[in-house]
């Protein structure tokens, strides 16, 4: 017996639970026009940090640490200001 996850789009949603997807954000559901993608990617379970199913809400602790992050970086350390891509080029116009 294959050890593999069944594919996605091909799990049926359980009695009762129609609609579901309407809870999450359309970035954490899996699209149809994302599906030839997906189905090609090597899926694996991150027991370790989401043991459990990650209920409608509760997926913004995947979310929150870019947030926090940037908040930080911008408040706390004085970052140069930025001068292009190449040293050469002018800052004309930047505030």
């Amino acid at each position: 017996m294959a050890q593999t996850f069944p594919n996605p789009f091909e799990i049926p949603t359980p009695p009762g639970a129609d609609g579901w997807e309407s809870m999450y954000n359309w970035y954490h559901l899996f699209g149809e026009d994302r599906r030839t993608a997906d189905e090609k990617k090597f899926w694996f379970q991150d027991a370790l940090h989401h043991p459990y199913v990650i209920h409608p809400y509760d997926e913004i602790q995947c979310e929150c640490w870019w947030q926090a992050l940037g908040a930080m970086n911008t408040r706390i350390f004085a970052l140069p200001r930025p001068s292009g891509l190449s040293s050469g080029s002018s800052t004309a116009g930047c505030l």
